[in-house]
């Protein structure tokens, strides 16, 4: 009898190599043919670090769909893919296996039903663990030594990640060096900001051009007044908590790159004071179906908010219905609403937003979180049952502090997730709606 299982894979860091996860993939895929599975799913989670599950989302929703019966095994390369928290490990593996699923490891081949099966995969579990923060303490010690050295000399190192447009990276000695190509173009994007030009041509011009982002995408207004906010360009090297003025080659002035700082910092307080359109996106044109969008006009003394469609303001202009007048047509809709929110229809809306919103609070994470707060609470009864009966100890005694630290980082963690997971209540709405 065939049967039904899932994949999951994942590479660390967004250097890695994503051929990886094909890797991966392949190796228990051909597993799984071997040994009379079927691979309903594959689960993945890109450029996540295997210390701590609980950002990567693809391992929450394979933890949550596993509850409802579709497949009865977790087929992953090796255990340090499946998490390298010992703890994360062990209370994932247990809440799988609340729901009959396995998890199998193709490398390491032992039977996890085994209590010798068992036993190994707490070994692994711990040595997994061990494994990444000693990396995690040998990187940073070897970044904090780095840093360091590019104090002493004055120079900024490259510490990996993207690489700022305008400059290069010498392969000896990881010091930035201008672009011959792209810094010019960093150096002219400044001065037509800090001249007035708009942010609108100045993508364009960009775009047109063949000029790419540093992520190597065409130019946007966000892309755009990003480059423009980073201060390397002024010669500051920032490297977590170390700076270093003059420590990469500069490519604007301080007077034009503050000067395209102020006009940032206006254009910020314009778009504060810009008034929204009530109804931008939310009505059509009924000659073309086109959405209208809110434009505004000046004259005769006054500002006017207008309605237009889309095609009619568009680079095509193909439609006529250009100048709706905005207070009258949201004058218009709101009076229509308010005939509509009748007793009894606010009283359905109030149920069905409620319903709703209660579907998408539900979060898994917060079971998970609320099993381990247990548990943690009671090995720190345990503990104390020792201490109190006279056996307390060093290890003892640190142990006990241990758990009250993963205790405390737990409920932390348990009311931030249902901060963000609180339903909205009928009443709530209904006071809202009325």
């Amino acid at each position: 009898m065939t049967k039904s299982a899932v994949t999951y894979s994942r590479y660390s860091s967004a250097g890695q190599d994503p051929q990886t996860i094909q890797t991966q993939q392949a190796a228990c895929h051909k597993w799984a043919k071997e040994n009379g599975y079927t691979v309903i799913k594959d689960y993945v989670d890109e450029a996540a670090s295997g210390k701590s599950t609980a950002k990567r989302y693809q391992f929450q929703q394979m933890l949550h769909d596993a509850k409802h019966g579709e497949f009865s095994a977790v087929i992953v390369l090796d255990s340090s893919r499946f998490a390298r928290s010992a703890t994360d490990s062990l209370v994932a593996r247990q809440e799988l296996a609340e729901s009959d699923v396995r998890v199998i490891s193709v490398t390491e081949g032992f039977d996890e039903e085994t209590p010798e099966g068992k036993f190994m995969v707490t070994i692994i579990s711990a040595v997994n663990q061990h494994t990444s923060d000693a990396m995690a303490a040998r990187t940073r010690r070897g970044q904090e030594a780095t840093m360091e050295r590019a104090k002493a000399a004055g120079k900024g190192i490259y510490m990996g990640g993207t690489v700022s447009l305008g400059y290069l990276i010498d392969k000896d000695t990881r010091h930035f060096e201008l672009d011959p190509v792209t810094a010019p173009v960093v150096e002219q994007i400044f001065e037509d900001f800090s001249k007035g030009v708009p942010v609108v041509d100045i993508c364009e011009k960009l775009n047109k051009t063949g000029v790419k982002t540093a992520q190597g995408n065409s130019f946007t207004k966000s892309s755009l007044q990003n480059l423009l906010k980073n201060p390397i360009y002024t010669g500051l090297f920032s490297y977590s908590t170390t700076e270093i003025a003059d420590g990469v080659p500069r490519i604007v002035s301080d007077e034009v790159f503050e000067a395209c700082q102020a006009r940032i910092a206006r254009q910020r307080n314009v778009r504060k004071n810009k008034r929204s359109y009530l109804l931008a996106s939310k009505i059509y044109c009924d000659v073309c179906d086109e959405w209208l969008i809110g434009t505004s006009a000046t004259g005769n003394g006054g500002h006017f908010l207008y309605y237009s469609c889309k095609k009619a303001v568009g680079k095509d202009k193909t439609c006529n219905v250009k100048y709706i007048c905005g207070e009258k047509l949201e004058n218009a809709v709101l009076e229509s609403s308010q005939a509509l929110l009748t007793d009894e229809n606010i009283s359905l809306i109030a149920k069905a937003v409620s319903a709703l919103s209660k579907k998408r609070s539900e979060n898994p994470y917060i079971a998970q979180l609320t099993k381990e707060i247990s548990k943690t609470e009671k090995a720190i009864e345990n503990l104390l049952d020792q201490i109190e009966s006279g056996n307390a100890t060093d290890t003892i005694s640190t142990r006990f502090q241990k758990r009250e630290d993963e205790l405390q980082i737990l409920k932390a963690e348990l009311k931030k997730v249902r901060a963000n997971s609180k339903p909205l209540e009928e009443s709530t709405i209904l006071s809202f709606l009325n």
